[in-house]
């Protein structure tokens, strides 16, 4: 079935058109290469991936294995403590989760905003009308809650609710509307122009040493960078594993190499998720005039 067709997770897996058919973004999607003249080229299965993934975390005392989609479409996979909610996890790393039951609100709604990262997620737990961010708030014809907050979100109708939680908006200002593209699974960079007006620098592309790595690989980016007014630029590195929810803490600066125009950092694939890596160039060590953050997926 090609991936276009499928219209359940639970239907999208195996080998398809070449490559191999992935859940993402509420999609199937084809990833990697299952079939190649030269057999070093084929990469592994991504579900068979996760499935072994998932049974070493289970045989691991004191973890479970934690997966779902949040409201945004975007699929999560991960090894959690037995102690610890799958969706308050889900939640942390930058996901907007739903409780409640969201299919039930009909009528007349109530909807309420409560903003910062300590808002109280639960029936009841979101009595405030803070400023909905733009694109923010109750879809009801499909029954969600839409766009990218910081805080909490609360629908009432019906004598049902529906809450979902998402930090993945704090401190980015007012949300903005979802982009129609969903993130691409595994790490291939593609180029990133992004100029800097003054001074002048500029990075020009971000390439990996693997193309579909695997959990506990180090991989490798090289950041190009052009157009240098300044004697000691610098790159800066920085990763997501949700598909550009939330990003960590930016990388040390990295010297720029004059004679290359390079730079590097190595990241270690640590879970399984939608990666993404960015780089910028920076005049100085300082990081205080930079390029706009490139992607690489």
């Amino acid at each position: 079935m090609a991936p276009k067709d499928v219209k359940i997770k639970e239907d999208c897996g195996g080998a398809s058109n070449g490559g191999w058919q992935v859940w993402r973004g509420g999609e199937c999607k084809i990833t990697g290469i299952s079939e190649a003249p030269n057999p070093e080229k084929i990469t592994e299965d991504p579900m068979a991936k996760q499935a072994s993934t998932e049974t070493a975390c289970e045989k691991d005392t004191g973890y479970t294995w934690c997966e779902g989609t949040d409201n945004r479409g975007n699929s999560f996979g991960f090894c959690n403590t037995t102690g610890t909610a799958c969706y308050q996890k889900a939640i942390e790393q930058g996901y907007s989760i739903s409780i409640g039951n969201c299919n039930a609100v009909t009528g007349a709604t109530s909807v309420w905003y409560c903003q910062g990262e300590n808002a109280k997620f639960g029936s009841g737990g979101c009595q405030e009308k803070d400023p909905l961010p733009g694109g923010a708030g109750w879809d009801g014809e499909n029954k969600t809650i839409k766009g990218r907050f910081c805080g909490v979100i609360q629908v009432d109708g019906g004598g049902n609710f529906c809450s979902a939680k998402d930090i993945s908006g704090c401190g980015q200002g007012e949300s903005q509307e979802e982009s129609a593209a969903s993130p691409s699974p595994g790490v291939s960079p593609s180029p990133s122009p992004s100029p800097s007006p003054s001074p002048s620098a500029s990075c020009v592309d971000l390439t990996s040493n693997k193309t579909a790595p695997t959990m506990g690989d180090m991989v490798t980016f090289t950041c190009q960078g052009a157009n240098f007014s300044s004697a000691a630029p610098v790159a800066q590195f920085r990763t997501s594993y949700n598909g550009g929810a939330t990003f960590n803490t930016p990388a040390s600066p990295k010297p720029i190499n004059l004679t290359t125009n390079q730079a590097t950092e190595q990241f270690t694939i640590s879970q399984t998720g939608d990666w993404e890596v960015q780089c910028r160039v920076c005049t100085d060590s300082t990081t205080t005039t930079c390029t706009a953050w490139g992607l690489a997926n």
